[in-house]
């Protein structure tokens, strides 16, 4: 059994994959949040995870590697590998950003600049249908990845997530800071807020949203859209036009498939 990791910069999401499983079959999967504790009690907060996934005999007699994906910093994925080597007996085999795989080619320039989850995420994708597709991730960040029909990466956007996007209104104002505090009641989610909370929020959802149009609008009418990442269900309803895919564990399907090539 190999254990596959997500390593953000909010979360570390895991999976255990059988080995000769295909790529979107994943065995359980899950999620951490990162916090201050230390990698070791990271560590140990994944072994209860998966002990209580698994069980103890379930993945510990099983195991047989560790293949992950960092963009959660080089120091803490140095770390981290220290720690995962004590308490599992294994180093992760991290992946990395590629010129081409399974026919997809890297859009850009300098093929080191393309963070290892996009790239991962859009292999996830790649299949022989011929249509080109879009790859949503809204986490800390926002990513947007565009990949046409001859399976060419044209290039991406990145810019900050909806929480990141309020935080920096709230940093770097007063009224706004004060007014969205006075908020008690949310409202649902609308093209405009009636409140100065509600405002901000919207406007944060409703710039990511229209961001993810301005690529479709340049795609073809059979433009697949798959939307991953921790706030990707706040943006499925506004995209329904779309019919987009939720894949909460896109990247980990895309580790599974690199791994088990």
């Amino acid at each position: 059994m190999r254990l596959l990791l997500d390593i953000g910069n909010t979360r570390i999401k895991w999976a255990l994959q059988q080995l000769g499983a295909a790529h979107t079959e994943l065995a359980v999967c899950g999620d951490l949040r990162r916090s201050d504790e230390s990698v070791s009690e990271l560590c140990l907060s994944l072994d209860d995870a998966l002990i209580r996934a698994c069980g103890v005999s379930g993945f510990r007699t099983s195991l047989t590697s560790i293949t992950a994906v960092n963009v959660g910093g080089q120091s803490f994925g140095r770390q981290l590998a220290v720690g995962l080597n004590r308490h599992f007996g294994f180093s992760p085999d991290f992946i990395k950003s590629e010129s081409s795989a399974f026919g997809l080619r890297n859009g850009y320039t300098d093929i080191s600049q393309l963070g290892v989850d996009r790239w991962v995420a859009m292999l996830a994708v790649v299949s022989p249908d011929g249509r080109d597709f879009c790859v949503v991730d809204a986490g800390t960040a926002v990513t947007i990845d565009y990949v046409d029909a001859g399976l060419l990466h044209q290039g991406g956007l990145i810019f900050p997530g909806l929480h990141l996007m309020q935080q920096a209104l709230f940093a770097r104002t007063g009224d706004i800071k004060d007014f969205a505090g006075k908020t008690s009641v949310p409202e649902d989610l609308a093209l405009l807020g009636r409140t100065t909370e509600a405002a901000v929020r919207f406007g944060a959802v409703q710039s990511t949203v229209g961001a993810v149009q301005r690529v479709l609008d340049s795609a073809s009418q059979t433009c697949r859209l798959i939307v991953t990442g921790g706030d990707a269900l706040q943006l499925l309803p506004l995209l329904a036009d779309y019919k987009p895919e939720y894949r909460p564990f896109l990247v980990l399907e895309g580790v599974s498939r690199l791994a088990g090539a």
